[in-house]
């Protein structure tokens, strides 16, 4: 058995710019040993021959293949295969996406295989569903070749799917925000990561298919679940985007309607997409009017806050309290703010959840007497160690207990409250908890063994929006640590702030629900965050009561004019 050949990362990305790319280079010998293959230079013709000497190199080259095969219809890189597993290879059921580090290819004589191993990033599935993985997370995947009568290598079994860099993943596939809609009319986003040569096909199809299984009972479209394009293409002409739907694949008016906004507001985002028309069976359909699908609430410009022993609202540039009044028990944490900007609540003595009308007529906290009365706190749930609550755009307050097994309390605008039970969080310690803009998710931080994970779940809700259920979570994001606090940043991204110890400064993680994870810095002893819309608008408390906000790329100390405890925008 050969040594394993190393070749470097960057070869499959070289191989999609190239023009007229179908193969990696054909001359020179695979290298053996522990030296990375450098390619030189800047772009280059690739040979359009297919290494038919060697194995390995017959692999590397399909490998490097596949990207520009998914802008075309992979009539070449089927070259690269033989007999009926030219017809049987679906390189749409997935997409590996490997990133920078050893890529090696060994040769097993003995069984004819060529084993590639490489660092994972992601994976795709065929409906354009993405699974992240950890830093450090490697894979192998086997090809079995075989040598033709006329001494030409091929492969004769290898996985459904294709293998692609990083690079390479970025420049053939886009991110697209699949359109479903609440009860109430309120677009929920399902991120897809779809080709982006024929993008407005490839969306319609995801479209079709429905959501993704999570949030499958907590949305509604209005597509059949037999709902199929009549063929699959979406032409797109002059800026509109034509969308041929089997008969029967929606139903009356008030269905036609939602499917005739879902595909408007997944279609007209992309580049080449201006309006779209919908045909069912050959005819045209047009709605009723009776419903615009519309954007989640953008939290209030104010933030509630615990500073000095009181309930605070903040501006951006001025903390208000109610003059001469105001105070909260002492060591109440967590405070939460309505979307309204109307109610409160905080945690209070060994885990009550408290709710307060905002008091009017607020003045600055530097000008106000010292608090002399409390606030009007009325307690609606009794807990023990309760996360810090989020309420909903509907005015249902959420929270669990730290160490429950797998449940979550809401309790409604009117006082009422229920448990809802988590599928798979059974004895999970909880971290935190946050609604998203929408009312739809929520994402959750919980422990088992040791191990931190952030998962989204489906709120299901009747059509009077009264939360009914929870769908089991589905695990996003890499390298969730310890955590201290957790946010919605957007309407696709949730911000969670990582617990350190010492001076050693916190990051925060940024994870797109359905995409991929970014690392913030933030600062030596933050030890909460919040955010309003973007994240340009996230705030850090910390530890010493001090207040920092976002500017740019940048942390700016503000003026609060008092020891900050706990800061939170709606949500």
């Amino acid at each position: 058995m050969k040594a394993p050949a190393r070749v470097g990362v960057a070869l499959a990305t070289a191989c999609l710019l190239a023009s007229g790319c179908s193969s990696i280079p054909t001359d020179g010998p695979v290298e053996a040993g522990t030296e990375d293959v450098s390619i030189d230079g800047d772009l280059f013709p690739i040979p359009p021959q297919i290494p038919e000497d060697d194995p390995e190199r017959l692999v590397l080259g399909f490998v490097a293949a596949s990207a520009a095969g998914v802008t075309g219809d992979f009539v070449d890189e089927r070259t690269y295969l033989s007999g009926s597993t030219r017809v049987e290879w679906d390189p749409f059921a997935s997409v590996t996406v490997y990133g920078s580090g050893d890529f090696t290819s060994e040769w097993d004589e003995a069984t004819q295989t060529v084993t590639l191993s490489f660092p994972l990033t992601a994976i795709v599935d065929s409906s354009g569903v993405m699974t992240e993985y950890e830093e450090g997370t490697r894979t192998t995947v086997g090809f079995e070749v075989v040598e033709t009568v006329s001494g030409r290598w091929r492969i004769s079994s290898l996985d459904d799917g294709i293998i692609l860099s990083e690079a390479s993943f970025s420049l053939v596939f886009r991110p697209v925000d699949l359109a479903f809609a609440t009860h109430d009319d309120i677009v929920v986003p399902d991120l897809r990561w779809l080709p982006r040569e024929n993008a407005a096909t490839y969306a319609a199809l995801a479209l079709v298919g429905g959501p993704v299984s999570w949030l499958e009972d907590a949305v509604l479209t209005g597509l059949k679940p037999t709902a199929e394009l009549i063929v699959r293409a979406v032409p797109v002409e002059d800026g509109v985007a034509e969308v041929a739907l089997s008969e029967g694949s929606t139903g009356g008016v008030a269905e036609r309607t939602l499917t005739l906004e879902q595909l408007a507001a997944t279609l007209t985002p992309l580049p080449d997409v201006a309006d779209v028309v919908v045909t069912v069976g050959g005819l045209p359909i047009g709605g009723d009017g009776s419903l615009t699908l519309s954007s989640p609430p953008v939290p209030s410009s104010h933030a509630a806050a615990l500073v000095e022993g009181r309930l605070g609202i903040w501006d951006g540039e001025t903390m208000s309290v109610v003059d001469g009044g105001g105070s909260v028990p002492s060591g109440s944490r967590d405070v939460a703010l309505s979307y309204d900007a109307s109610t409160v609540a905080v945690v209070i003595g060994e885990g009550g959840l408290a709710v307060a009308d905002v008091p009017s007529g607020l003045v600055s906290i530097d000008e106000a007497n010292p608090a002399e009365e409390g606030l009007e706190l009325t307690t609606v749930f009794e807990g023990e160690s309760l996360v810090a609550p989020s309420f909903d755009r509907l005015g249902w307050l959420w929270t669990a207990e730290a160490e429950e097994e797998g449940l979550l309390h809401v309790v409604g605008p009117e006082g009422e409250s229920e448990s809802l039970r988590v599928p798979g969080m059974e004895g999970r310690d909880v971290g935190g908890i946050a609604v998203s803009h929408d009312g739809v998710r929520i994402a959750v931080l919980s422990q088992e063994g040791g191990v931190w994970r952030l998962g989204v779940a489906g709120i299901v809700r009747g059509s009077d929006g009264v939360p009914l259920s929870v769908t089991a979570p589905q695990d996003i994001g890499v390298g969730i640590g310890p955590p201290e606090a957790l946010s919605w940043v957007d309407d696709r991204t949730v911000a969670v702030l990582g617990s350190t110890q010492g001076d050693e400064a916190p990051s925060i993680r940024l994870v797109t629900v359905g995409g991929r994870t970014e690392e913030m810095d933030a600062l030596p002893g933050a030890v909460d965050l919040s955010a309003r819309n973007g994240e340009g608008s996230l705030a850090l408390v910390m530890s010493d009561g001090s207040l920092f906000v976002r500017v740019s790329t940048q942390w700016s100390q503000a003026e609060p004019g008092g020891i900050v405890l706990s800061l939170a925008f709606s949500g």
